[in-house]
């Protein structure tokens, strides 16, 4: 559902002016954070219930890839969207966050399904690298957003 809001205001930002699009662009972003913060929560979840043994790794791969696509759907759609310069800092950890973020969810699903240890050492600094650029970026726009 979020996804579809986000595509409907991307679609809306075509034609519109500069002052429009720098708006049009806020919203995305923070709807992408949001969705970043709601896939990170879910993943969380996934594993707390996976190591206490409540759903199978099996489970959990097919509920992590889940969040892989959606994640995976928020950065297409923030690379896609029109770019106003003001939010070029804020943009470009947006994307290494979401990038990060994705690094670790198929890091984790792989874990879930292989069980090698490999991929959950991959996964604990991608998801360390992620934060700090969703850190970094929430930041920024805490000091710079309105």
């Amino acid at each position: 559902m979020l996804l579809a809001a986000l595509i409907g205001i991307v679609g809306q930002a075509e034609g519109s002016s500069e002052s429009n699009n720098s708006s049009i662009y806020r919203i995305i972003l923070i709807q992408a954070l949001t969705q970043y913060d709601e896939d990170l929560s879910s993943s969380s979840y996934i594993l707390d219930e996976f190591v206490k043994k409540n759903i199978s790794s099996n489970d959990a791969m097919v509920a992590t890839t889940s969040l892989f696509i959606l994640a995976s759907h928020t950065l297409e759609t923030l690379e896609v969207a029109k770019l106003p310069i003001e939010y070029a800092d804020y943009h470009n950890d947006t994307i290494r966050a979401l990038e990060y973020l994705r690094e670790y969810l198929w890091d984790m699903a792989k874990f879930y399904e292989t069980n090698e240890i490999s991929y959950a050492l991959s996964a604990k600094d991608n998801f360390n690298s992620s934060l700090y650029y969703y850190e970094k970026e929430m930041s920024l726009l805490k000091i710079g957003g309105s």
